[in-house]
């Protein structure tokens, strides 16, 4: 398998096809990267409206999760004998990038030639979605920061 890019877009008018890059996924034989942009995402609560914006946030999370655990996957392949099959490959994203109509919604994959890392990963992610990996609070930590604060 060859590593490929796809970006990752929020749609915020569906009449226009309008739609802003909020993440990434870089997929490699032997690691996916994945990372998307919370202000970006925070966009969706002035241009649409907050079910719209938890939705997105859901659907964003998850993926994270399936793609730690597709990592985690991967890692303890190194040392087994078989092979699974994961659905992070570029036919896949070929698929979603087509098919998916949603608020999220993927870019075709696209083949990269350079050795991916933390760091290049970091400069690729710059590149499409306009801004530096920052660890960022989750809504639900701002949430209970807030009401521990209220209360």
């Amino acid at each position: 398998m060859k590593a490929f890019l796809s970006p990752v877009y929020l749609q915020t008018n569906a009449a226009s096809d309008e739609k802003i890059t909020a993440g990434l996924v870089i997929v490699t034989p032997g690691k996916i990267w994945f990372h998307y942009s919370l202000s970006k995402l925070n966009l969706l609560k002035k241009l649409l409206s907050i079910d719209a914006y938890y939705n997105s946030y859901n659907s964003l999370s998850n993926m994270e999760s399936k793609v730690m655990q597709a990592n985690q996957q991967l890692s303890s392949e190194k040392t087994s004998l078989f092979k699974s099959d994961l659905p992070f490959n570029s036919e896949y994203f070929t698929y979603l990038s087509k098919y998916s109509s949603g608020l999220v919604q993927f870019g075709s994959p696209n083949p990269i030639d350079s050795i991916i890392d933390d760091v290049t990963f970091a400069d690729y992610y710059k590149i499409f979605v306009g801004e530096s990996i920052k660890k960022e609070k989750s809504p639900k930590s701002q949430f209970n920061t807030i009401l521990k604060q209220q209360l």
